[in-house]
């Protein structure tokens, strides 16, 4: 959060750059975010599930070799002291339970999508305060040098009154401090 005020900050008070609107930095933050992209990964995978989730045919062909010895013994014959086997395996769901799972997949898909809405919201929420605080630093800052210009012009007006002898010189260096203040602030 702070990374993006301090980008906004900078964006919005670079002089030569063009301008950033409000919608211009929440459309940029949604295309770049890697949270977002996250979140659209996860979308795509629930929509994966959902598409296997009813799927019934899924058979599994295991190989397996047993009975083989280590290298540097004698040698083996592999047709009569090796055993190899070829299973094919399919299994078989009963009491509903590839609907379930159907309605799972159904549920975590609807569940991805709000997740990656309320994200979305969310960054562009933070997007927005972020820039209406850097617009807000910007015009305090303006609004400081308009008030150093201001308080210039007081004290140029109070060194007049002390050369004319209609003013005390203490009064005038309290109001140089002022403006010292002030320019600090800005």
């Amino acid at each position: 959060m702070t990374r993006l005020l301090a980008a906004l900050a900078m964006a919005c008070c670079a002089a030569a750059q063009e301008p950033l609107t409000l919608e211009a930095a929440v459309e940029r933050a949604l295309a770049s975010h890697p949270l977002l992209a996250e979140g659209r990964q996860r979308v795509e995978s629930a929509r994966g599930q959902l598409r296997q989730a009813p799927l019934t045919f899924n058979p599994r062909l295991i190989l397996q070799a047993e009975n083989y010895r280590n290298w540097g013994s004698r040698p083996i014959l592999t047709s009569r002291e090796t055993d190899d086997f070829a299973y094919l395996q399919q299994t078989f769901e009963t009491a509903g339970k590839r609907g379930k799972r159907a309605e799972l997949a159904s549920r975590g898909l609807r569940a991805a999508e709000l997740e990656l809405a309320v994200l979305r919201r969310r960054v562009a929420r933070d997007v927005s305060l972020a820039y209406w605080a850097a617009l807000g630093a910007q015009k305090m800052h303006e609004l400081l040098l308009e008030s150093v210009r201001n308080f210039e012009k007081i004290v140029e007006y109070h060194e007049i009154r002390v050369r004319e002898g209609a003013m005390a010189e203490n009064d005038l260096l309290r109001v140089k401090l002022e403006l010292g203040r002030i320019r600090l602030a800005a």
